[in-house]
């Protein structure tokens, strides 16, 4: 097991649980290294870097879930809208299920969605243990919200809303 690939586990841990909720498909919700070239719109997960967390074994993971979208070429043309409110509802499908319980009922718990990212990195590892055994070694123990940010990408059409996470995170089962 990659018990210190700890980066790489928590980003196709977080997929995976985008990916459980629903908001879009393992064609266009990507770890930060298989996101070159790809179509819009597609969301990409990169953590960036993790700082260990005193005398624990686990790290605290600065993590960035980026949705790619196309802006409007044309502003005044008649579809000039659509672009924006396909941005607009992916986005929000996506942020929103950060911060969503598997139970309708129950109320936000950020160990909660830990809990259920973990849960997610585990059907991974049993469904596809070729590509992803380590993560059965992992454990996302709370998610935080550090903020949103938008910007485009010089000389494209990409706009980009990125919903930043603080992570703590085990690369080893501790549940």
């Amino acid at each position: 097991m990659s018990y210190h690939n700890l980066l790489s586990k928590n980003d196709r841990a977080i997929v995976a649980y985008l990916l459980a909720k629903k908001v879009g498909t393992p064609a266009d919700v990507l770890t930060a290294k298989r996101s070159a070239n790809r179509p819009k719109p597609c969301t990409v997960v990169w953590s960036e870097r993790a700082a260990p967390i005193e005398k624990t074994g686990s790290y605290t993971a600065s993590v960035s879930i980026m949705v790619r979208t196309s802006a409007p070429m044309d502003p005044v043309s008649e579809d000039a809208a659509q672009p924006q409110l396909d941005s607009d509802a992916r986005v929000a499908a996506t942020f929103d299920a950060m911060f969503t319980m598997d139970d309708p009922a129950a109320e936000y718990d950020s160990k909660g969605v830990a809990a259920q990212v973990t849960a997610a990195a585990r059907a991974l590892a049993a469904s596809d243990p070729v590509h992803n055994a380590d993560l059965a070694d992992y454990t996302c123990l709370d998610v935080r919200d550090a903020g949103p940010e938008a910007s485009f990408e010089e000389n494209t059409d990409v706009w980009v809303d990125t919903l930043n996470l603080q992570v703590d995170c085990c690369p080893s089962d501790v549940s």
